[in-house]
């Protein structure tokens, strides 16, 4: 009777017979989205490092130093986080599934300085690197300092932005030295086509 009651749901309503589209390190892998749909499915996306920065001089680094960070897909509508690692859901009290998917700017609120997501938003417009302190919210309502580096990972070919790296640090205040320290991407690029 359960049987025939999903064959009945699929072949009459076209969202239940419609299959959740999987995104995967930033790309569609499966397409399960009916164009003629009214109300389209959110698509599942899927905590994986993309295939190609898997072995990538500024991703081996930040895993090697065990700080929160992410990657986010600016190729994708909204720039969205396509992978966060435990050090990120720790520090900000997320659930993976509130976060994947979504553009990091959840995490801002009513006293988040609008001058320094100015900044921040031009730099990822102009598919620059930038380290900026912003106020942030945890899950909880709570706030925090976040100290973030954004490093830009671009197609050694066209050049063209494929992913943008945040590493993130927990800071007292907005003018706190953090621990971290920024490595910049052409350092380690060209120490990685040394090797």
């Amino acid at each position: 009777m359960v049987a025939e009651a999903r064959e009945h749901n699929a072949e009459h309503d076209p969202i239940a017979a419609a299959e959740v589209p999987v995104i995967r390190g930033g790309a569609q892998v499966e397409q399960g989205m009916h164009d003629h749909l009214h109300h389209p499915v959110e698509p599942q996306w899927e905590n994986t490092i993309p295939d190609d920065l898997v072995d990538h001089p500024l991703l081996l680094a930040m895993q090697e130093a065990h700080s929160p960070f992410l990657i986010t897909d600016p190729r994708l509508p909204g720039n969205p986080i396509i992978y966060i690692n435990n050090g990120f859901l720790d520090m900000t009290g997320y659930d993976q599934s509130r976060v994947l998917g979504r553009n990091c700017r959840f995490m801002q609120g009513p006293e988040t300085d609008p001058v320094v997501v100015a900044k921040l938003r031009d730099a990822v417009d102009d598919g620059r690197d930038i380290t900026v302190t912003l106020l942030n919210y945890r899950a909880d309502g709570s706030t925090f300092y976040n100290h973030i580096i954004i490093s830009t990972i671009k197609d050694p070919d066209s050049k063209e932005v494929k992913y943008f790296l945040g590493l993130t640090e927990e800071v007292a205040t907005p003018h706190s030295q953090p621990r971290m320290v920024p490595i910049p991407i052409s350092d380690l690029e060209e120490s990685q086509s040394n090797i």
